[in-house]
């Protein structure tokens, strides 16, 4: 389930990069709780950088 609402996505404050985290699943056992997430950075394109 989304819960981060896609209209506000918070930009890092110097490059003005996004920076979106969707949390896909969270696996409980006993003690232990760990977050399945995916993470995606908007690096865009470089000057330098060839197609392909």
């Amino acid at each position: 389930m989304l819960t981060r609402s896609l209209h506000h996505i918070p930009t890092t404050p110097f490059a003005g990069q996004a920076n979106i985290s969707i949390s896909l699943y969270d696996v409980k056992y006993k003690n232990l709780s760990i977050a399945l997430s995916i993470e995606y950075a908007t690096e865009g394109n470089k000057v330098e950088d060839q197609p392909g």
